[in-house]
């Protein structure tokens, strides 16, 4: 039994302490709360330390601690703490603790899936780009060959309305690209052919 400090006596352990810890409260008395849940020296240090801290009135509220099951598995909790009374000298201390482990997975694997998306967004927008530049070459090197050809050029669609002259046809039929785009072929064609 843990009988030298550092060490705490719990009172009252309720049945969800049980099943959080997987300790009996004479089992975690025996062993010790810092020896039994805090394996690694380090945190156990650290849960020392706070617990000084708290003696002297620095209430825990809502942190987070790594604790060890007494069958070995790790779980987050969040505690709170509050003195209840000390007026005999003896620190009487109430503390809620909630399992957060599965909170604490769902905001790693988030944060993992949102890195993944962001990763997968930046090789998208770089391939966006890149078929966007290749799009404008490719639609200057069209624009310029259009322009230079030495006949007239029309581009109709399935309405046999005009959405494409070159300069060549704008001189020939003596209309502006402007005038031209606005027009149906029915527009331009002589009335006798109309239709055929």
């Amino acid at each position: 039994a843990i009988d030298t400090p550092p060490y705490i006596r719990f009172t009252f352990w309720n049945h969800q302490m049980v099943e959080l810890t997987g300790y009996r409260i004479e089992e975690i008395n025996d062993n010790g709360w810092y020896q039994s849940v805090y394996p690694d020296p380090e945190i156990q240090a650290k849960a020392i330390e706070r617990m000084a801290q708290m003696h002297k009135g620095v209430d825990l509220e809502a942190e987070e601690w790594k604790i060890t099951r007494s069958d070995g598995k790790n779980l987050t909790l969040r505690i709170s703490t509050s003195i209840m009374d000390h007026s005999d000298g003896i620190p009487r201390v109430m503390a809620i603790m909630h399992d957060i482990t599965e909170f604490k997975q769902a905001q790693k694997t988030l944060r993992k899936e949102r890195q993944d998306l962001e990763r997968t967004l930046a090789r998208q927008s770089t391939s966006l780009a890149r078929a966007d530049r290749a799009l404008k070459a490719r639609d200057t090197r069209y624009r310029a060959l259009f322009e230079i050809a030495g006949d007239a050029l029309f581009i109709e669609n399935e309405r046999d309305e005009i959405v494409d002259v070159n300069q060549k046809a704008c001189d020939l039929l003596g209309y502006s690209r402007e005038e031209l785009l606005s027009m149906t072929v029915a527009d331009i064609q002589a009335p006798e052919c109309r239709g055929k």
